[in-house]
């Protein structure tokens, strides 16, 4: 049987879940470790780690200790996953806060091939890291950093100027992002259609109007707890963003979420 043939036969059979997938599959033989490793694209590995207390001997540890098993449990268990899959295409860490830098960057070197990255509540990822994941993965079109609260515009501005091609991008709770940072985001990826600006504190009306300016395409855009957009900047929304189909403005100003009901209704019937 080919490794095409194997590869196929992999992703389709039914009982084979994920953790199956990610590690008996690839150790029962030589073959079947190397076709995963080229073949398998497909596989949307979720790693999600929570931080418990497994026996009596820990949970007598000191704190560093327990802190120090977890972050080396978790880094080897990404070593291993990145190690079978170097061709894997999307990829979702949820983990705790205090997930080590070095397990982004391990993700970033062996899986040049990502187009899907979550890194949802990771504040250890700082601009450094970002912009390892960015050299490394160029073709990302939905990314997922929400409440990496570690950076700042200076990474936000690589990241726009490395991965032209998101989307999909999620900075709910990036309380570094302000105007200047949107401002290189909205002329570097001029393809999205989903942002997600929840709780972006720093975002106001400048940054908005880059944003209709520079990404036209959008048609989802969340603007919860953006205390700081007023009717100016939900104006030029309206006018640069026709196709815009979901607008979340929850906790804006009730006079600003009127207004730009009404105002994407006149721009829907123009």
């Amino acid at each position: 049987m080919s490794a095409d043939v194997l590869a196929i036969v992999f992703q389709h059979v039914g009982w084979l879940d994920q953790p199956t997938l990610a590690f008996a599959v690839p150790s029962v033989c030589r073959r079947w470790r190397d076709v995963c490793r080229s073949h398998v694209l497909g596989v949307d590995i979720s790693l999600k780690m929570v931080k418990e207390i497994q026996s009596e001997e820990e949970e007598m540890a000191p704190v560093f200790v327990r802190d120090y098993l977890w972050c080396t449990a978790v880094v080897a268990t990404v070593l291993a996953i990145v190690h079978r899959f170097r061709s894997v295409r999307s990829f979702a860490l949820k983990l705790h806060s205090q997930i080590p830098a070095v397990g982004v960057d391990v993700v970033a070197s062996r899986c040049p091939n990502l187009t899907s990255l979550s890194l949802a509540k990771c504040s250890n990822v700082t601009n450094a890291g970002l912009a390892k994941l960015v050299a490394s993965c160029p073709n990302l079109t939905t990314l997922n950093l929400n409440r990496c609260i570690s950076v700042t515009d200076a990474g936000f501005a690589t990241l726009a100027a490395g991965c032209p091609n998101l989307t999909s991008l999620n900075l709910g709770g990036c309380c570094n992002l302000t105007d200047a940072g949107l401002k290189k985001l909205a002329a570097g990826c001029p393809n999205l259609t989903s942002l997600d600006l929840m709780e972006c504190k720093n975002v106001a009306d400048e940054g908005i109007g880059m944003v209709a300016a520079g990404c036209p395409k959008l048609t989802a855009l969340n603007l919860w707890g953006c205390a700081n957009v007023t009717d100016a900047g939900l104006a030029k929304l309206a006018a640069g963003c026709p196709n815009l189909t979901s607008l979340n403005l929850n906790t804006c100003p009730r006079r600003h979420r009127l207004w730009a009901m009404m105002r994407l209704r006149q721009v829907a019937r123009a």
